[in-house]
């Protein structure tokens, strides 16, 4: 008898390692989701959503400090009605219907030609572990992500007005998703200016009548935001970044910079990374276009928490697809170590300030990584 190819056999075992990866990485899923529901501060988020919608229902201001819990509630005064719904399920039942965001976000992924198995891991596991962080803290992260991919699902389907409408829903929690609607210059739809201002003008009518209608409410929601200071490993956007990073040369050159020197730095990051992606989003076809857009949006974001580059997995698993053997696993090596304990690390001479902001900022390097590949790969076709 002959014996089968090797490759037949390679092919063989390289399907029951992925079997088996797979089995494993969903067994730990199933304990994180454990984990997380019977963690006793857990979903911190979602608590102080309840709190905040509490207090508007008594008449109080749900911005005001809510008592001894500590976390501003940041999000705009027309969100309240919806969280008032969400509100109205307990935090466990809040948890399973996040899981079950997670996996039809990862089955809507899968569609566009990437590994599930590399999906799965990526989110669970690298750049920061954010689906556990958003799990954990119970926020309406998830909610966003999905509401985004499914609009950058439908723009790839040819379906730009669901495109949308999903981008106006996600942009309502946190605004900043509207910025993605600026994929419309980029197509052929013979309506896309339209639709474009229509979006905006949902947007921009939301704000305006919130202005209009419940001014202090209004005022009091830009206080909160106008508070909220978090840098790495919590807030890891180019702000965050810039920010420190004047800290940080001060302290070296034994000069105090002023803190503009860390706006102006942060505007001169968001222009280039502007420009760069304009040029990659005209070059590039549609699928990769998603992935430059996603990665540019994290880059340009004043505010970037940990759990929202959950935002950005499609993206790695297609720089890891794109760039080779040796260049996916370095990538991915990066991606898995990013929680790497940076004071276990010898601090180099005259260097610690700067090199403690770079090992705390790793995964804005990612991001940066991630959005730099698939520019590149633009460029290629």
């Amino acid at each position: 008898m002959t014996a089968p190819p090797s490759s037949a056999l390679t092919d063989a075992a390289r399907q029951r390692l992925i079997g088996a990866a797979g089995v494993a990485l969903a067994l730990y899923a199933l304990w994180l989701v454990w984990h997380i529901g019977t963690h006793p501060r857990a979903q911190w988020d979602f608590l102080t959503y309840g709190y905040a919608v509490q207090a508007w229902q008594d008449g109080a201001d749900p911005y005001a400090p809510l008592g001894e819990w500590s976390l501003p509630f940041v999000y705009p005064p027309w969100t309240l009605p919806v969280l008032a719904a969400l509100t109205l399920l307990p935090p466990l039942a809040w948890l399973g219907l996040k899981v079950l965001l997670a996996g039809g976000l990862l089955a809507l992924w899968r569609r566009l030609e990437l590994s599930l198995l590399l999906l799965a891991l990526i989110a669970l596991v690298g750049l920061h572990a954010p689906l556990y962080r958003d799990l954990l803290s119970g926020n309406v992260n998830l909610l966003e992500v999905s509401l985004v991919w499914a609009g950058l699902y439908a723009l790839y389907k040819g379906k730009e007005p669901l495109f949308v409408g999903l981008i106006v829903a996600a942009s309502l929690f946190k605004l900043t998703p509207v910025l993605l609607l600026g994929l419309l210059v980029f197509g052929e739809h013979p309506r896309r200016w339209a639709l474009l201002g229509a979006g905006l003008g949902v947007v921009a009518l939301a704000v305006a009548a919130s202005w209009l209608l419940q001014p202090e409410l209004f005022q009091a929601w830009l206080a909160n935001v106008g508070r909220l200071e978090e840098f790495a490993p919590y807030d890891v956007s180019t702000r965050a970044l810039t920010t420190e990073l004047r800290e940080a040369l001060s302290v070296t050159l034994g000069v105090q910079l002023a803190p503009s020197v860390g706006g102006s730095l942060y505007g001169l990051a968001a222009l280039v990374i502007a420009g760069l992606s304009f040029r990659g989003l005209r070059q590039a076809e549609l699928r990769r276009r998603l992935f430059i857009a996603t990665a540019a949006y994290a880059l340009v974001l004043p505010r970037l928490k940990d759990y929202a580059l959950l935002l950005l997995v499609p993206a790695a698993v297609a720089g890891l697809k794109d760039i080779g053997k040796r260049g996916a696993f370095a990538l991915l090596l990066a991606l898995l170590l990013l929680n790497t304990d940076s004071s276990a690390l010898t601090s180099l001479p005259g260097l610690r300030e700067l090199q403690m902001l770079a090992l705390r900022y790793l995964p804005w390097l990612a991001v940066l990584a991630i959005w730099l590949v698939n520019l590149k790969q633009a460029q290629r076709r």
